[in-house]
């Protein structure tokens, strides 16, 4: 996301979050903390420029990083893709993920209708 302003984050994450079971993990970047507070959610600092990577051992902000690493040179090979068509996107990189990268026909048939 290029525009980090409130507006624009609550329009990507406003409703896709539960209060009662979610938890924003953020760098401290003002506009997250604001969009946090706006919707009483509960959210969690790891900020690696203090040298903070891990939070009681189960917050990794290193897991984030290395997804989208790994998405951003899985989607190199398309020159671009559309946003509009990116969740089938990751939704193709997760079953090739749960695959091992063995997709078949039958496991494609079978993760559709599941």
């Amino acid at each position: 996301m290029s525009d980090s302003s409130q507006k624009t984050i609550s329009s990507v994450l406003k409703g896709a979050l539960s209060k009662e079971d979610a938890l924003l993990c953020t760098d401290g970047g003002p506009a997250l903390i604001a969009f946090a507070q706006s919707e009483s959610l509960e959210y969690e600092l790891i900020i690696v420029s203090k040298g903070e990577h891990v939070h009681e051992k189960v917050l990794h902000i290193q897991n984030v990083n290395s997804y989208m690493s790994g998405l951003k040179k899985w989607l190199a090979r398309f020159n671009g893709v559309a946003t509009k068509y990116l969740e089938n996107y990751l939704g193709w990189r997760r079953m090739l993920k749960k695959s091992g990268g063995k997709l078949t026909p039958e496991s494609c048939l079978t993760a559709a209708i599941r």
